[in-house]
């Protein structure tokens, strides 16, 4: 293993190790900054800015060497594969740290309790659709460290990383654009009425015990489901429209410019 691997990975854990001491030791189901509420806004766009001068410079550097992969190379040494690419460990403290000061702030739009739409929620799909499933899996433990629920968030979070990572990888593989849109919006909301909503309404109900597990419910929610979906696939598109490359999201215009060269 590289020494920046092995770098990034110890960053990875020293991270993790503070969002768990924050965690246990201050927030304790409290809203960091609560009494200081204009800050919350502050906090935001600082956040923000990290995570989009981190990808602008991912681009860069992808578009200088397009021959490196985002994936794992093989180490030259020892002739196996490291775990995580640099990039990948990039990605992992980039969305991971968004998903969590998202939840931490308590930047969320509040709909029917215990129901919202959070931001932050959607940092382990975009982790694990750009990076792989080990990225997703360490931005939804990311984003279940400070939730009000971590013994659901912490093992559903990451779920939600690892088959969105399949399910990107077989839309990317759609030549036509506009059919890959279509297919991807349609994927949203199923993945999110059939997966995500009874996953964590049985997980609310069998683990916290908060209500009695209806299979019925996410059909009684399914007005949640959609207005849920168009907020994710709203949020996924214009990043992927963004940072196209990231996501291996060819479109129609670059295909008939290669060709036409």
């Amino acid at each position: 293993m590289k020494k920046k691997t092995k770098l990034g990975i110890l960053g990875l854990v020293i991270i993790f190790a503070l969002f768990i001491a924050f965690r246990v030791f201050y927030q304790k189901g409290a809203k960091l900054l609560a009494d200081l509420y204009p800050w919350n806004y502050v906090a935001l766009v600082v956040i923000v800015a990290l995570l989009i001068f981190f990808l602008v410079r991912y681009m860069k550097k992808s578009k200088n060497a397009p021959e490196e992969e985002s994936v794992a190379p093989t180490d030259a040494v020892s002739g196996r594969k490291p775990l995580m690419s640099s990039n990948q460990i990039g990605l992992a403290a980039a969305f991971g740290g968004a998903a969590f000061a998202f939840r931490a702030l308590g930047i969320a739009v509040p709909m029917v309790p215990p129901l919202t739409m959070d931001p932050g929620a959607l940092m382990p799909c975009l982790g694990g659709m750009c990076g792989g499933p080990i990225v997703g899996i360490i931005v939804g433990i990311a984003r279940g460290i400070p939730s009000g629920t971590p013994a659901v968030d912490l093992w559903a979070q990451p779920i939600k990383g690892i088959y969105w990572y399949f399910v990107w990888k077989q839309i990317t593989k759609i030549k036509s654009e506009k059919k890959r849109w279509v297919v991807f919006a349609i994927t949203t909301f199923l993945l999110q009425f059939f997966v995500e909503q009874p996953m964590f309404i049985a997980g609310n109900s069998f683990i916290l015990h908060l209500y009695p597990f209806y299979p019925t419910w996410p059909f009684t929610l399914a007005w949640y489901s959609v207005v849920y979906s168009i907020f994710q696939f709203v949020v996924f598109a214009a990043i992927i429209k963004a940072f196209p490359g990231l996501f291996n999201w060819q479109s129609d215009k670059k295909k008939k410019r290669t060709q036409s060269v």
